[in-house]
């Protein structure tokens, strides 16, 4: 009786070990597949991302040559309220007949941050980059606001010397954000570049 306790006791240990590599084996068989998955899942995420990058540069890019048409424009349009105001001052004759049907409304275009934002790409990216982007997009909303306004003075009938300071003054002001959004999309066109190369 005692041969047959030992020999069942020397193969319950023998079983034991056998059991406990077979439930070891399986634990790292399920966590390499999972760690597998998560790396792949992470991959294709990067890669939409750097899909959506790709395309956030060329929207960017595209808006950068609109802004170069309405500063232009903006410059334009200044330089002719100037010589309005000087004409008016020497004159002391109010014109009333002021035409602004030669301004440029730019409309930017965001449909490709939105897309990001949506899909959470934006997570992708360096905090300090995403907010170049961010002020970026920003920039082009007040644009897109202030041509508003512009277009409501377009609307008008009557224009008074005193409307004409008012608009140069935010012809001024648009110009100068303008610019600035303008700086900001090539920032950001070319840190957008560092990721595509990723």
């Amino acid at each position: 009786m005692r041969v047959f306790a030992m020999s069942f006791t020397q193969k319950l240990v023998k079983k034991r070990f056998e059991i406990v590599l077979e439930l070891v084996s399986v634990f790292l068989a399920v966590t390499l597949a999972l760690a597998l998955n998560q790396w792949n899942q992470d991959r294709i995420a990067q890669n939409n991302a750097n899909n959506i990058f790709q395309k956030l540069s060329a929207e960017l890019n595209l808006n950068n040559e609109k802004l170069d048409d309405s500063i232009k424009s903006f410059e334009s349009i200044i330089k002719t309220l100037e010589l309005y105001q000087k004409n008016e001052e020497e004159n002391q004759n109010p014109n009333t007949d002021f035409n602004l049907s030669h301004i440029v409304i730019t409309l930017l275009s965001d449909n490709i941050w939105q897309l990001t934002l949506k899909r959470n790409s934006v997570d992708y990216l360096d905090i300090d980059d995403a907010n170049v982007l961010f002020s970026t997009y920003r920039g082009q909303s007040f644009i897109e606001e202030q041509n508003q306004r512009i277009l409501e003075f377009q609307m008008r009938n009557n224009t008074t010397p005193k409307d004409i300071a008012a608009l140069k003054q935010m012809m001024i002001y648009t110009l100068a954000v303008t610019q600035k959004t303008k700086q900001l999309q090539t920032d950001s066109i070319l840190l957008l570049a560092k990721y595509n190369e990723l």
